[in-house]
């Protein structure tokens, strides 16, 4: 602003001497008064001035500095603009950043409890049947949202129920079934109270930042006639999902 108001000033003071140079060749001595040298008695003050007014004259040198001035208004507008561009990507960066952490230290989850079979075939029902049942709870501080669950065991093909209920934090939970046959190959194992079979689930519920995650579940079951029951988690592996998508080559 200062460098654009000195050249304004030398711009004006420049039009100034024009002007008074101007003035003084309208009053000039005629040249045929001079006879020896006649042009010498004009004034002519645009040509005797210093050759860098020529910069700063109207109105070639004073555009010029206007379309030079305007330029460097532009780049200094450009990187003023990249600057805050800069500084809103870095703060946008921090957002999400915090954001990740708060879904990191609120992170939720779902647990199955109360695996048990129920409903017992009168004596000598062939193929036995079996019902495995659980419930889904939710551990956590905030409400979550069950969306579906895939259940099956492993073998067979699964079942995927669609839900929209919601759990509040250690309150009410959401039973599961799994119904099965024993086979004929498996009959023997399974009046020995020997027969075992894998359930696999997999639970899709919305967390409290609305975001849908996938649980997988697996429970290693020890079934018999009537009451016997025993069943222990066994380790993470692929779920249902990823078990039967044609996709996957495992």
């Amino acid at each position: 602003m200062a460098f654009f108001a000195v050249i304004l000033g030398c711009a004006v003071y420049i039009a100034r001497e024009d002007r008074d140079a101007a003035r003084q060749n309208n009053t000039a001595i005629p040249a045929g008064l001079n006879k020896n040298h006649p042009q010498e008695s004009l004034i002519d003050a645009e040509w005797n001035a210093p050759i860098w007014y020529g910069f700063l004259r109207w109105p070639y040198g004073t555009t010029a500095w206007a379309i030079i001035l305007t330029l460097f208004a532009i780049a200094d507008q450009s990187e003023q603009t990249k600057k805050a561009a800069a500084a809103g990507q870095v703060a946008a960066e921090a957002t999400r950043d915090s954001i990740r952490l708060q879904e990191a230290l609120n992170r939720q989850w779902v647990e199955i409890t109360g695996w048990r079979k129920e409903g017992f075939d009168p004596p000598g029902t062939d193929p036995p049947r079996f019902t495995i049942s659980a419930e889904i709870r939710n551990p956590t501080q905030a409400p979550v949202t069950i969306r579906a669950v895939q259940i099956g065991m492993v073998g067979k093909l699964p079942i995927k129920y669609e839900f929209n209920t919601v759990l509040a934090p250690r309150g009410d939970s959401l039973e599961i079934t799994c119904y099965g046959t024993v086979e004929a190959i498996a009959r023997e194992f399974y009046d020995a109270g020997n027969f075992i079979l894998v359930v696999q689930v997999t639970v899709n519920f919305i967390d409290c930042f609305e975001k849908e995650r996938p649980q997988p579940f697996r429970r290693a079951c020890l079934i018999g006639p009537r009451d016997q029951f025993r069943s222990v988690p066994m380790p993470e592996l692929p779920t249902i999902a990823e078990k039967h998508n044609p996709q996957n080559p495992n």
